[in-house]
């Protein structure tokens, strides 16, 4: 299947994310990569004519500064049709994470894939935070990705590696549904 985006909003992507972000560069016309040193963690990216490689543009945005941080996003997105947002941010971020949200609420064209961690709270109650934020119906298309480690029966074996968790955001893209990977203990 052969899934097009026009704009993807890429956040938290260029480091553990990094194989997604250049998967999804593969299915885009235009990809927007934002970390707070996107374009010193992009400034060796090959780049060559005929790669079949959208031009990923790097933000330099902080989700610590929500206000600057909002505004660099709204930038950015301005005009553009914005059909995919992949994100990936920790706890810092969470004043940043809800405006964020609630902005991309009301886009129906727009598949959101939400990364969280094991120690994260259900996907679920994600879900609903998301609809008591927009303060109205969600149109955009909301999923997470759960974050989980291997198990070696009921004891744990290891964390994730950056190549396992991308394979599972790609999945979430492709699939449009949640998507869990590895193991996450009961309740979480």
């Amino acid at each position: 299947m052969d899934i097009r985006f026009h704009t993807a909003l890429m956040i938290g992507a260029t480091g553990m994310l990094r194989a997604a972000l250049d998967a999804v560069a593969t299915r885009s016309e235009r990809v927007l990569a934002v970390s707070r040193h996107a374009g010193l963690s992009l400034r060796h990216r090959p780049v060559s004519p005929g790669d079949g490689m959208a031009p990923i543009v790097p933000l330099d945005l902080d989700w610590q500064q929500p206000d600057s941080f909002m505004t660099g996003i709204e930038a950015a997105i301005e005009g553009a049709r914005l059909d995919l947002v992949v994100i990936w941010m920790h706890g810092s971020g969470q004043e940043a994470l809800r405006r964020l949200l609630r902005q991309l609420a009301g886009r129906p064209d727009c598949l959101v894939v939400h990364v969280l961690s094991s120690a994260a709270g259900d996907a679920a109650a994600f879900r609903a935070a998301l609809s008591r934020e927009a303060g109205g119906p969600v149109l955009c298309r909301y999923r997470t990705v759960k974050l989980g480690a291997i198990m070696n029966g009921l004891s744990f074996d290891r964390w994730l590696t950056h190549e396992e968790i991308s394979r599972g955001v790609i999945r979430a893209i492709l699939t449009a549904e949640d998507v869990v990977v590895g193991s996450v203990p009961a309740g979480r």
